[in-house]
């Protein structure tokens, strides 16, 4: 069994997906097993084709039509075999090892099945206020 599945949702996200899935494949994950699915729901841009080109390894689930966020998630959520899911938005970049110490938490603390990663992670296009 897979330790933790990721699903992402991608609507005409090529170039943050790329950069989410490098940090996502970067990250060291301690030992851990993951999945990528990618739900892309109707992309007009290149998301699909670099999906296949550099991602080979990513569950690819194009849609025929953009199905909206929730419908996708439903559809990744479905085909995820991981003994912990997450949600990231194509948006986000994974810092260090932050997913390996979401899920050796949540192992950890089984009769919590919620975990959170708002600091471990960093939208490229956030900036903080002041």
């Amino acid at each position: 069994m897979v330790d933790v599945s990721i699903i992402i949702v991608s609507w005409n996200v090529a170039d943050l997906l790329r950069d989410c899935l490098h940090s996502v494949y970067g990250a060291p994950w301690a030992g851990r097993t993951f999945e990528v699915i990618v739900v892309d729901s109707a992309s007009a841009d290149d998301t699909v084709a670099m999906l296949g080109r550099e991602f080979p390894q990513v569950i690819s689930v194009p849609q025929a039509e953009n199905l909206g966020y929730t419908r996708c998630n439903n559809l990744g959520l479905a085909l995820a075999k991981g003994r912990h899911l997450l949600l990231l938005n194509p948006d986000t970049l994974v810092l260090g090892d932050a997913l390996a110490q979401l899920s050796a938490y949540l192992d950890a603390h089984p009769t919590n099945r919620r975990g959170g990663a708002c600091r471990a992670v960093r939208w490229p296009f956030w900036r903080a206020r002041g």
